[in-house]
């Protein structure tokens, strides 16, 4: 059964903003190669990455 976490604490507006401009890559890289999504995590539902198909 999945779980859906929806109560955590969210960044501040600046935050965000500061890395709109960077890619995902280029964070995990910067942060040490963590922080990043697992790779067997896919989309809940077909469609939402056609690149994964």
């Amino acid at each position: 059964m999945s779980k859906l976490t929806q109560d955590f604490i969210r960044p501040d507006q600046e935050l965000i903003d500061a890395f709109k401009d960077i890619t995902a890559a280029t964070a995990h890289e910067a942060f040490g190669r963590r922080s990043a999504v697992d790779s067997a995590i896919k989309p809940i539902y077909p469609g939402w990455a056609p690149h994964l198909r």
